[in-house]
């Protein structure tokens, strides 16, 4: 399975004459891609009368950076914005077979505590323009987060805390023991989880169990993976167990499984495991 790359184009109209040009205006956002994951992104862009051009940086600082070209317009009042994705500029992905889903967007622009927040749906298309991911974006103005005003309110408060720990997050990826239960700390009880193939796709096979329940059973995992909301329940052990079947084609199982901290960060773990073994993640909030 060729693995799929998500870029966000995003653009941005601020709050002075429609007409005006404004050259490397850069914002930092979150791309939150359902079933797979939420994404850090930086963009610079230019708007001029109601067109929008630009280029994005996705997952910056990643080994994966990956920069494009993106185009679009916004509406007579500013407060709507269309956009797309038609150019990889530069990218740090090495693999050839990778297929990049290019997005398309429809952000609604908001002022929240003075400051300029972008935020709406996306769809993905590959390069037959079949739909590969959709989605939400979120997107605020980087010098007002770099200000962290004192004034934000309570949405920006939280994007501005966690940027930078999700910059740090998608490069840092926690170690599990195969021996002994490991605690994973949640923002809450209910947690969203993701488990996917942190190497390549060589047919991994693993069950999941959570509070002695089922919840998928000789699954091939693959890069793309699954992902299933769990409840943190008073009372239980709120333990999940993940058997491996065997080791696939290519050396151990190995599992990524990324906890979804907040709506704008994620803490990624893996493990490396032989066949018939079960690993325990006890979920603490």
């Amino acid at each position: 399975m060729r693995r799929i790359i998500f870029l966000v184009f995003l653009s941005f109209y601020c709050s002075f004459s429609f007409a005006q040009n404004f050259n490397n205006v850069k914002y930092i956002g979150v791309i939150r891609v359902n079933d797979i994951g939420s994404f850090a992104y930086e963009i610079n862009i230019t708007v001029n009368d109601n067109k929008i051009i630009g280029t994005t940086i996705t997952t910056t600082g990643n080994n994966n950076e990956t920069k494009a070209n993106l185009s679009g317009e916004v509406s007579k009042n500013g407060s709507l914005f269309k956009f797309s994705e038609h150019k990889i500029i530069e990218t740090d992905i090495k693999n050839k077979k990778t297929t990049f889903c290019f997005v398309n967007a429809v952000l609604n622009k908001k002022t929240k505590g003075k400051i300029d927040v972008l935020d709406g749906k996306f769809i993905g298309k590959d390069e037959k323009g079949e739909v590969c991911a959709t989605g939400k974006i979120y997107l605020v103005r980087k010098s007002a987060i770099m200000a962290d005003s004192v004034n934000m309110t309570q949405f920006i408060k939280k994007v501005s805390d966690t940027l930078e720990n999700i910059k740090k997050s998608l490069n840092t990826i926690t170690e599990l023991s195969i021996t002994e239960v490991n605690k994973v700390i949640c923002n809450g009880k209910k947690v969203r989880i993701r488990f996917y193939d942190g190497n390549i796709d060589d047919n991994d096979e693993i069950d999941i169990v959570y509070n002695d329940k089922s919840i998928v059973e000789k699954y091939v995992i693959n890069r793309t993976g699954r992902t299933f909301n769990l409840t943190i329940e008073d009372g239980k052990e709120n333990l999940i167990i993940v058997n491996t079947h065997n080791t696939g084609y290519s050396g151990l199982n190995t599992v990524n499984i990324d906890v979804e901290i907040s709506p704008y960060q994620i803490k990624t773990y893996r493990f490396e495991a032989p066949a018939r073994k079960s690993i325990k993640i006890k979920l603490v909030n």
